[in-house]
């Protein structure tokens, strides 16, 4: 009879563990399950809010620049990837679309097209080699701007003031103002000048408006806009 009860009390304390650890599995589970599905609400509130402030943004936008033909809306789509832009009309029709052909954060070439002639600029960086004492390091010589096959020069940035500042080196011209809540001009740095005025309502809003003076020069800005918005 000890053998019995010995051999029947094991095997009720191995029960006891086997049904313990399963209770523990099966919380550890549940949790995460429940932390699964919270982060699941949790990005889909975000997405619904970014959705919410993004529309409100686009509405006074418009509502401010009705009066404008010469305004363009340039919304930033990063569920289609990094780079992804599109610059609309006020009635939505595509003008500009822009990608990165190289998404490496040290490589990277942003490309700008248009709707009928396909890619019209481009904007990459671009660095020389220089001696260090046992190999060559590369620095950094700015975005280099490409435009209808051309070479035109770098954008690059500098200080005025204390204040950031970005610059071409081929036409003279400077984005200044708040970079990070999306409000700036670009100017003419010879004449003083304001080539583009660009806006956005809310700070973490998609889609910022960039109103021109001369259609002529509108993609070079809308690709310089689109530059800074990804950069900053």
């Amino acid at each position: 009879m000890g053998i019995i009860k010995k051999v029947a009390d094991s095997l009720v304390e191995k029960t006891v563990e086997e049904v313990t650890a399963v209770a523990v599995i099966g919380a550890i589970e549940g949790a995460a399950v429940v932390l699964e599905k919270g982060a699941e609400a949790a990005s889909l509130v975000s997405d619904k809010v970014s959705k919410v402030v993004n529309k409100r943004n686009e509405s006074l936008l418009k509502k401010e620049n009705k009066a404008l033909n010469n305004c363009t809306y340039i919304t930033k789509e990063p569920s289609h990837g990094r780079g992804i832009y599109y610059a609309k009309t006020a009635d939505g029709d595509i003008k500009f679309s822009s990608f990165l052909s190289n998404e490496d954060n040290e490589q990277f070439e942003l490309k700008l097209r248009t709707k009928t002639n396909g890619n019209v600029s481009s904007v990459r960086k671009e660095y020389s080699l220089q001696k260090g004492i046992f190999k060559k390091t590369p620095a950094f010589l700015g975005y280099l701007v490409n435009y209808k096959g051309m070479r035109l020069g770098h954008i690059n940035e500098g200080k005025d003031n204390k204040r950031r500042v970005y610059k071409t080196d081929f036409n003279g011209w400077v984005a200044s103002g708040d970079f990070s809540k999306g409000n700036y001009v670009i100017l003419d740095g010879h004449s003083g000048e304001t080539l583009a005025t660009i806006t956005k309502k809310y700070k973490n809003a998609k889609t910022f408006s960039l109103v021109y003076e001369s259609e002529r020069n509108e993609d070079l800005l809308v690709l310089f806009a689109i530059l800074i918005d990804l950069i900053c």
